[in-house]
């Protein structure tokens, strides 16, 4: 008896072996650029207006936070909707909620990126100044 409990503990390991269970290879996490982190400094420029709430064009600061850009659009009068996008590695922005859209670029410390709806399209052209 004091034979088989071990070999029946290792028939039970044998058992329970990798062959059971599938592989499963995640790519690894993307890792904000700290270089990209800091505040943006510029000027935005309305492109298209469909009413007349749209924000005007004029000087303007923006945050970049652990990689990710926050801007809005106006869906509305008075009605601001917020977009977020984790800036890629390559640095491109990209992010839509299927009102809105936010697209483009971070580098070499500029940041160019346009913000649409259907009732507005801004550009927004920044230089890192922190």
């Amino acid at each position: 008896m004091r034979r088989a409990g071990p070999l029946l503990l290792a028939a039970g390991l044998a058992a329970c072996g990798p062959a059971d269970r599938p592989i499963v290879l995640r790519p690894p996490p993307v890792i904000a650029d700290s270089s990209i982190d800091g505040r943006y400094r510029g000027t935005v420029r309305l492109i298209r207006a469909a009413g007349p709430y749209c924000p005007r064009s004029g000087a303007r600061v923006l945050e970049v936070a652990r990689g990710i850009v926050s801007l809005s659009y106006s869906s509305g009068p008075r009605q601001r909707v917020s977009l977020t996008a984790q800036i890629a590695p390559d640095g491109r922005i990209q992010a839509s909620d299927g009102e809105g859209t936010l697209e483009g670029q971070v580098a070499n410390g500029r940041l160019d990126v346009t913000v649409a709806s259907r009732q507005c399209e801004h550009r927004w052209s920044l230089t890192r100044v922190e």
